[in-house]
């Protein structure tokens, strides 16, 4: 069954495309919340830690108990806000002006530093605020005690979920440690990449989250949504957002040889020689969720205008914020990937990304990107 849906604030109809499919199968009823973790390696008020499974693929050696990883990081069991990592982890790559994580070097192609940090924090206030109407996710989960955000990032929307479930128990994981010191109590964080096998993680979770892990291949999300059955309560859910990096236009508008188009199609020629998925489609992630086990798997599917172009006020106000996280974010999307897959030096791609800039101030360019969430359950009894 498909059925139409918008957040109620917008009118998609001036963009004369669908809005927002959701298919489902039949319903299942709502999970029961897990206990809370009982390997917790910091006090919940702690900022980061480095988990087990970093540990042991870092030091290759079997991972240490946790009052010895606890002992070697510096910190307590009960521990303070002040955690000394491993070098491995803090002592950050620097390229191009701009900083990249440690741990798993190279696996993640956006920088991490405070200019990245502050446009990842205006796409989580796109999407969150102004596209889904403050919902932080969509799945049908009812007081979760127990919520995984893999690839929190600023921790911005792990901090959100855990003031609004007090009661919660809050996990965020990243390949970068640089979430705030000062979160909810019922919040912390691990270093972790999440397209590995999930090793030390002996709580089951009612809701496992992922927002904008757009550096995946296939493979990739289909590791990360079996590891995601195995380690839900049952009757929990999983819920992915993305946006597909693809420069779409409704009504032809967006010329073919627009800087826009030009430094999309080298973009994406530079991610797929780097393998890195910047268009996986949502039916695709249905199929892997289908085959992973999941049942009442859904799609959920929104537009991204971009720039001032819309009629309507709601869409004005995305495509206004949504210009200004493309622009912030051009140098960060674009170094890594034409430097290192397409061999173009710095003059050549600033150039063109001044090019793109002007553009993006163009409102005869009706364009935008598409948006998605797919979320699926385990069924009950599993």
């Amino acid at each position: 069954m498909t059925t139409f849906g918008k957040p109620a604030m917008l009118s998609w109809s001036k963009l004369k495309v669908p809005q927002g499919t959701t298919s489902t199968s039949e319903g299942q009823d709502t999970p029961k919340a897990a206990e809370s973790p009982k390997n917790s390696l910091v006090h919940p008020n702690t900022t980061v830690v480095e988990s087990e499974s970093a540990w042991r693929r870092e030091n290759d050696s079997p991972s240490p108990s946790v009052e010895e990883l606890v002992s070697d990081l510096g910190a307590s069991v009960l521990g303070s806000s002040n955690q000394s990592l491993t070098s491995s982890i803090i002592n950050y790559v620097y390229e191009n002006g701009r900083r990249y994580h440690a741990y798993q070097n190279g696996k993640y192609w956006l920088p991490n530093d405070e200019k990245e940090q502050d446009r990842m924090d205006m796409q989580h206030h796109v999407i969150f605020k102004l596209v889904l109407n403050d919902k932080l996710f969509l799945a049908p989960v009812r007081e979760p005690k127990n919520i995984l955000d893999h690839g929190t990032g600023t921790g911005i929307w792990s901090i959100e979920v855990g003031d609004t479930y007090p009661k919660a128990h809050v996990m965020g994981t990243d390949l970068s440690p640089i979430q705030p010191t000062f979160v909810p109590p019922n919040t912390k964080y691990v270093v972790d990449d999440f397209s590995l096998e999930w090793l030390g993680y002996s709580t089951k979770f009612d809701l496992i989250h992922c927002s904008l892990g757009n550096a995946f291949s296939a493979r990739d999300w289909k590791s990360f949504l079996v590891e995601s059955y195995s380690h839900l309560t049952p009757g929990g859910w999983v819920e992915l957002k993305d946006i597909n990096i693809a420069a779409m236009s409704h009504d032809y508008s967006l010329p073919q040889m627009s800087a826009i188009r030009i430094w999309h199609g080298q973009l994406l020629e530079g991610a797929a020689t780097s393998k890195i998925s910047l268009q996986i489609s949502p039916g695709d992630l249905e199929v892997l969720f289908q085959e992973a086990g999941f049942v009442n798997v859904t799609i959920k599917e929104w537009p991204l205008p971009i720039g001032l172009w819309p009629k309507d006020p709601g869409l004005k106000k995305i495509g206004a914020f949504q210009s200004q996280v493309i622009h912030d974010g051009l140098e960060a999307f674009s170094l890594a990937i034409f430097t290192r897959a397409l061999g173009w030096d710095l003059i050549k791609i600033e150039k063109l990304l001044e090019e793109v800039r002007e553009e993006l101030n163009n409102r005869s360019y009706h364009w935008y990107w598409p948006f998605f969430v797919v979320y699926g359950q385990k069924p009950e009894g599993r």
